[in-house]
């Protein structure tokens, strides 16, 4: 299939959007526990066995959002997504635009979402934290939405350098979406930003 017979939606499809774990069930089956220590006394940090394999999510309360914008010679691709999170409820609330030669469609990103806060180790043995989030896809008109997946129908914001475990985390970034293809003349950006507060 050539370029030209894609829209920018169907081309952003199919390619993956994060090298993480294609781990999709909800279902609650481990509990670590771990204490940190401060002036406010001893304070229990639960990870869980929950999209991924240690997932600090639940311990907190906030915000996940991203903006795509793709470009091609005669199409273009917008998507804006909210991902919060209120005890332990991931809740996604967006929209994707698709304009090209013959005209612009709109599909609402809503429902039950996925969201990973993961702490760990880098290559030099530094603790940083990563944000991991999924929606469901667009309900373009006809055509249902599909539930949200990590792996595929998200973003990421990468390994930030963290100072300790359920330290509260604010950030963003921009960088090239991983659908640009100047051989096709497609360009793009992907902007993500978080405020996540540990309760």
């Amino acid at each position: 299939m050539s370029w030209p017979s894609l829209t920018l939606a169907a081309y952003r499809a199919l390619l993956p959007l994060a090298s993480v774990a294609l781990l999709t069930a909800p279902s609650l089956t481990k509990t670590y526990i771990h204490r940190r220590y401060g002036r406010g006394g001893v304070q229990q940090l639960s990870c869980e066995m929950w999209v991924v394999s240690c997932n600090y999510a639940r311990g907190y309360n906030g915000s996940f959002d991203w903006q795509i914008v793709l470009q091609a010679q005669k199409s273009r691709y917008d998507e804006a997504v909210s991902v919060g999170i209120t005890n332990g409820v991931v809740t996604c609330d967006g929209t994707a635009k698709e304009t090209d030669v013959g005209g612009t469609r709109i599909g609402r990103i809503v429902g039950k979402g996925l969201l990973a806060v993961e702490f760990k180790n880098d290559s030099l043995g530094k603790l940083v934290y990563e944000i991991t989030a999924a929606c469901p896809t667009p309900a373009w008109p006809g055509t249902p939405s599909q539930p949200a997946e990590l792996g595929h129908t998200g973003q990421e914001s990468y390994e930030q350098p963290a100072t300790a475990i359920g330290m509260n985390l604010k950030g963003g970034s921009t960088y090239p979406a991983p659908e640009t293809d100047p051989v096709n003349g497609v360009t793009g950006t992907v902007s993500v930003s978080w405020d996540l507060k540990h309760k």
